[in-house]
């Protein structure tokens, strides 16, 4: 969501990059935050023209929320954005803020009801105020059918890691196997789930390359890995060995979504081989290739006929 600070000009320029490099979804940041992960505050992201913070639910919070919202809502009109936009509003929400959760989510649809929010969501409380259901890795298999009820009514439904799983669950860590990140493609195939929320991208210190367990909020720590999946060098952003995983795995969900479009038995069966679900899978790099060889000539097959 646009900052009181930030030229709207600037902003359309910042989306251009991404969307002439292949992006094809405009995500905005969730503009409501908490004070703390201890206060059961909802403050603006934003401070007022005095500097002091203000409580997003308060009459204020509304009409700065309104003002930000109307200028974003223009710019992607203008620019004909709209289909590809998706708007986060407070991050993570739990079962305590619902109630002011649906206030604010009403503060956007009255300005546009067709406004589509994309939220990693902690609750499921939130049915008919969120579009796009945005759980843990852990809480979608632990949900499952409560999710599958989401998409059946047209909702979507993405994943993300954050801080956890750990264990067993496919993560983006560092001292995991660079498997579980190919994994997390396969596992979206499996679900049919229909996006990936990146966290962790470039969250580091100062020190990237020292600092891989990162100081978070209140004496929390990230584990290994989780604050940055690129390090910033001086010709620009350097890739991981994960980031470099985590791309052959999204490229593997798509040659998947090809195939369980003209077989998909077949793509179930190939996806079985190697993967049952995010906390159960083969850790045999020999058994991953068979079974993406065996994905290659499967779309090689149909796409010749």
């Amino acid at each position: 969501m646009l900052r009181e600070s930030e030229s709207i000009h600037e902003v359309d320029d910042e989306i251009r990059v991404f969307l002439q490099a292949g992006f094809r979804t405009i995500h905005g940041a969730p503009v409501v935050g908490r004070r703390s992960w201890t206060s059961s505050d909802m403050l603006l992201g934003v401070q007022a023209a005095d500097g002091k913070e203000v409580d997003a639910v308060s009459a204020k919070g509304k009409r700065m929320l309104s003002q930000m919202a109307l200028r974003i809502i223009a710019m992607m009109k203008e620019n004909r954005w709209d289909g590809q936009w998706l708007q986060g509003l407070f991050d993570e929400p739990t079962d305590e803020f619902v109630d002011r959760y649906k206030e604010l989510v009403s503060v956007l649809r009255g300005l546009k009801p067709d406004i589509q929010i994309l939220e990693a969501t902690m609750t499921v409380k939130v049915i008919g105020d969120v579009n796009v259901w945005c759980p843990q890795v852990q809480e979608y298999q632990a949900n499952q059918e409560f999710f599958e009820k989401r998409k059946a009514a047209g909702d979507k439904v993405w994943v993300y890691t954050c801080l956890s799983p750990g264990g067993p669950w496919l993560n983006r860590l560092l001292d995991q196997e660079r498997l579980r990140q190919v994994y997390i493609g396969w596992a979206c195939a499996k679900y049919d789930l229909q996006g990936f929320l990146h966290w962790g991208l470039n969250f580091h210190t100062a020190k990237p390359f020292e600092e891989l367990v990162r100081p978070h909020i209140e004496g929390q720590f990230l584990p290994a890995g989780d604050s940055h999946i690129l390090y910033p060098i001086h010709e620009g952003p350097l890739s991981s060995h994960r980031f470099e995983a985590h791309r052959i795995g999204m490229e593997d969900y798509e040659l998947l979504a090809q195939l369980k479009s003209h077989d998909a038995p077949r793509a179930r069966q190939i996806i079985a081989r190697v993967l049952q679900g995010f906390d159960k899978y083969s850790k045999d790099v020999a058994a991953y290739r068979t079974a993406r060889q065996l994905l290659l000539d499967a779309v090689d097959t149909y796409t010749r006929e």
